[in-house]
């Protein structure tokens, strides 16, 4: 054979030798790997916070790089998803002073991660305190305690009429509230707060205590009232006071004091007397001021009128004049048997409306029985 074909038919058998050898076979660098899907890691550092009593506000860590989102549980119920890489959520709707148990997972394909959990409260309004009441009261001012029966409060507000008047802190329970007018009724109330709201105590009406009174008398005289004077030009004047204020009475005063003296006093002449005749740390409901003037004729009757003042200041009562159902006059009169010597008297009474009078009284003009002006009066109630 010639060496040609021979050397062609050789390579030929060589080729397809080596494509048999090699055929059907992948090498190993070819071969693709087979990856199996793991849940995601749970989240980290979950809180949660009330935002309003209503709402809360449930924030976490992103531990995961494979989870397609997130999972929020209110106790056993699913309250929300998200998708992958959120850190927070908010749930709304709930109930006020309500504790409420929170999860977080992660999740993907392959499943949900562990859970974490935490635990909040939503606020509430504090509890209305109770048991208000006036411990101290006085002319001018009032303390006030209760019962303190919250404790998310922020403090306590106070209520006179309607008016906020304080705010004190957490905790305390008792305030004074001053410069009040005495023998004044006010209206408290006491409220607990927080920033969701206000609580009320029941109403507290507290009346001030009636102020301390002292009448003076400040001087005596008389009128002209055209009456002869038996003594010329003088007339021996003596002048009884009652003042009474529904608990304290004073006794029967007489001005001059020592009886069988007198003051001479000239038609429209004055004496001065500057003395205080009642005083009280504290008025009873009614002030009342009885005068009785009479100049002396020398009669023996004085002891008389001095035992009906004595009778009507005993009787208790109203005043002197409806004591015995008749006017002042009659009554002197009464006992006297005369009227010629009586200069005139004088009754006032006022109450807490009034201010028990308080004031300077000045020439208070006594009348007569015929109303006619013969006692000259002046006093001061402070």
């Amino acid at each position: 054979m010639d060496k040609k074909i021979l050397t062609v038919v050789m390579v030929l058998l060589l080729v397809f030798w080596v494509i048999g050898c090699t055929s059907g076979v992948t090498p190993r660098s070819y071969e693709t790997p087979t990856r199996t899907l793991s849940p995601p890691s749970e989240p980290v550092n979950l809180s949660a916070s009330a935002v309003s009593q209503s709402t809360v506000m449930i924030r976490w860590l992103d531990n995961s790089n494979n989870e397609d989102g997130f999972r929020i549980y209110r106790g056993n119920s699913l309250v929300g998803t998200l998708g992958a890489n959120f850190q927070s959520y908010q749930d709304k709707g709930l109930q006020q002073g309500t504790t409420y148990h929170y999860a977080v997972k992660a999740y993907n394909q392959a499943g949900e991660s562990q859970a974490a959990t935490c635990s909040v409260s939503t606020p509430a309004p504090p509890s209305a305190p109770t048991n208000l009441i006036t411990v101290t009261i006085s002319q001018d001012a009032a303390t006030l305690s209760w019962t303190d029966n919250s404790d998310n409060e922020e403090g306590f507000k106070i209520y006179r009429d309607s008016n906020l008047v304080a705010n004190v802190s957490v905790n305390v329970i008792t305030y004074e509230d001053t410069g009040l007018q005495a023998a004044t009724d006010y209206r408290y109330l006491v409220k607990a707060y927080n920033e969701i709201g206000e609580t009320q105590s029941s109403l507290c009406v507290v009346k001030t205590l009636n102020p301390p009174i002292t009448v003076r008398l400040d001087r005596i005289g008389v009128y002209d009232n055209g009456e002869y004077w038996l003594r010329g030009e003088c007339g021996e004047v003596y002048v009884y006071v009652v003042v009474s204020d529904g608990k304290k009475t004073t006794e029967r005063m007489r001005f001059p004091q020592q009886e069988g003296q007198y003051y001479e006093l000239k038609k429209n002449e004055t004496v001065d007397i500057g003395t205080a005749i009642f005083s009280t740390g504290e008025v009873g409901d009614r002030l009342t001021i009885t005068v009785i003037g009479y100049e002396c004729d020398g009669g023996a009757f004085e002891q008389l009128v001095y035992d009906a003042l004595g009778a009507a200041v005993t009787g208790g009562g109203g005043g002197l004049l409806d004591l015995f159902g008749i006017s002042l006059g009659g009554l002197i009169g009464k006992f006297f048997g005369s009227e010629d010597d009586w200069l005139g008297s004088y009754e006032g009474t006022w109450n807490s409306s009034k201010r028990w009078g308080i004031g300077k009284y000045a020439d208070i003009a006594c009348q007569e029985e015929d109303g006619a002006l013969g006692l000259r009066v002046w006093f001061t109630i402070k």
